[in-house]
């Protein structure tokens, strides 16, 4: 259960950070369901009575978008303890959207890849179906001629 494993984390750098030989780089740990259901709702553009939302609403959202499943960075300018320096505070909006969208597009990829590899890993080597040369099956049938 990849979304609350404390050591399953998914680290971000920013694309104009990359080229940095030190980037600074965020660290998410993987979001629940639930979680992930109250990102959707602060990310949207409507209130939960479906009327827009006004500036200052629509910006504490997108913050709690952002700060949600957040848990370190590293190699931040000036060295900041994480959580000392609200995120507002070290990045621009664009910023801000780049990490929610990194992070929601990262965790789906990472937890498919680990499915791969794990439905890998309990298939071991056997061959799981019968090769189509003309294998029989019960009642001494090739599969091509069983009715």
């Amino acid at each position: 259960m990849i979304a609350i494993d404390p050591n399953e984390t998914i680290r971000i750098v920013l694309q104009m950070d990359a080229a940095n030989p030190l980037p600074p780089t965020f660290i998410y740990r993987f979001l629940t369901m639930r979680q992930q259901r109250q990102v959707d709702r602060w990310i949207s553009d409507k209130d939960e009575d479906g009327k827009p939302k006004n500036g200052d609403q629509y910006y504490a959202d997108v913050l709690s978008a952002a700060a949600e499943g957040l848990a370190g960075w590293e190699n931040i300018p000036g060295n900041p303890e994480f959580g000392s320096v609200p995120l507002d505070d070290l990045l621009t909006l664009e910023e801000i959207w780049e990490l929610i969208l990194a992070r929601n597009e990262k965790q789906t990829l990472t937890i498919v890849d680990k499915k791969k590899s794990s439905s890998r890993a309990a298939s071991g080597t056997a061959v799981s179906a019968d090769p189509a040369s003309g294998a029989e099956h019960a009642g001494g049938q090739s599969p091509a001629r069983n009715p």
